[in-house]
């Protein structure tokens, strides 16, 4: 009697997929772990745009680091590593989300930068800043907390939302065509940041659309979001 034997073959289990959904249409640029083309301790310079045509890119790349379900992050080293993209249209940027995290601690440092416009930066021991022109402090930190970050500007109004916990600056401000992680546009103030997720909308969001964005992360990085 012959008896088959079929091969058996392991399988490494895939990393598990972003959640696409947001809860809240028309979001123009959109960057997640999806998107992150490195193996796990390399060195990448460009972060795929999942949604658009706006890669972020640079020389002096960051590292390619994993969170405990194997999906990628970037960690960015606060010497030298930034990516960017220097022709972001106008109009396209009014609102930018991200789940980031800072491992410096009371440092003044760039978390993101927009060229001539808006820029999010560590304020000291203060809290956070988003600086429009006339700048906004959120006092939660994101040191060494992933947090959940909405940073909204106009020419009529600015925020700051970390989690739960909303800042509004007395003036509006712009973005700049510029979008550049890491560092700010000389570059300078290079930031120790670790960013897992970011996504644009050309439209200022009201505080009822980022909960509901804020929801759907949470349930997409359970273990991550306060």
């Amino acid at each position: 009697m012959i008896i088959d034997r079929l091969p058996v073959t392991f399988t490494t289990p895939s990393p598990q997929k972003i959640q696409t959904g947001l809860g809240v249409a028309g979001f123009t640029h959109r960057y997640t772990p999806n998107g992150i083309a490195g193996a796990v301790g390399a060195v990448v310079t460009s972060w795929a745009d999942d949604i658009g045509t706006k890669p972020l890119a640079g020389t002096n790349g960051p590292t390619v680091r994993a969170l405990a379900d194997a999906r990628k992050y970037l960690e960015f080293d606060g010497v030298n590593d930034v990516i960017k993209n220097d022709a972001m249209p106008a109009g396209e940027v009014g609102t930018v989300i991200m789940i980031a995290r800072n491992r410096a601690t009371d440092s003044a440092t760039t978390i993101m930068a927009s060229g001539t416009g808006v820029s999010i930066n560590r304020a000291g021991t203060s809290g956070t800043m988003l600086n429009p022109g006339t700048g906004v402090v959120n006092a939660t930190k994101l040191d060494n907390q992933w947090r959940f970050v909405a940073a909204v500007a106009t020419a009529a109004a600015a925020s700051l939302t970390i989690d739960a916990v909303k800042a509004t600056a007395t003036a509006g401000g712009t973005w700049g065509t510029n979008l550049r992680i890491g560092a700010n546009g000389s570059p300078n103030f290079w930031s120790q940041l670790d960013i897992v997720d970011m996504v644009t909308y050309a439209t200022a969001l009201s505080d009822a659309d980022i909960a509901t964005i804020r929801t759907a992360m949470k349930s997409s990085y359970p273990t991550l979001l306060l």
